[in-house]
């Protein structure tokens, strides 16, 4: 659902999560699949998945084109397969993964387990402020944040 300026079940989620304390970026387009937020410091992405057009299975989903129905079909297999490789790709990169169907976005004990799970993957982790670390949460690199920052305070 990256493609659409503002659409309502990204901005209820980014809501919910915005309420439980977490902060993410939007729209990072260098990413595999451009996932709708991304949370750098916890080295996560979300994407949020229209029940419809990738296929999910649920009551929205039942809402199936009656007309054209094999097209429809190629279509949202298409989509489907797309998803696994950029998830696949992203995984590769480090990244942790969230999917949050259409769906979901409006069931609170969903919402608050994956703050729940988003808080926990990011304690722990340095509190560094230097360009340098900014530039490791978002990019692919061969040492850890952790080794920079510890060199970064033996260097003073």
């Amino acid at each position: 659902m990256a493609n659409q300026p503002d659409i309502t079940p990204e901005s209820a989620l980014r809501r919910r999560l915005h309420a439980h304390g977490l902060r993410f970026a939007r729209r990072i387009h260098d990413l595999p699949g451009r996932p709708d937020l991304v949370l750098p410091k916890r080295r996560g992405v979300i994407f949020v998945r229209g029940c419809f057009w990738h296929g999910h299975g649920c009551a929205l989903d039942r809402a199936a084109a009656r007309f054209n129905a094999g097209t429809w079909a190629d279509k949202i297999a298409a989509n489907r397969t797309q998803a696994d490789s950029d998830e696949a790709a992203l995984r590769a990169q480090g990244w942790h993964i969230e999917t949050v169907w259409e769906c979901q976005v409006e069931q609170a004990d969903f919402i608050d387990a994956l703050a729940a799970r988003l808080r926990q993957r990011g304690a722990g982790l340095p509190a560094c402020r230097s360009r340098r670390c900014r530039i490791l949460r978002t990019a692919p690199h061969h040492y850890s944040r952790d080794q920079h920052c510890a060199a970064r305070r033996r260097s003073g």
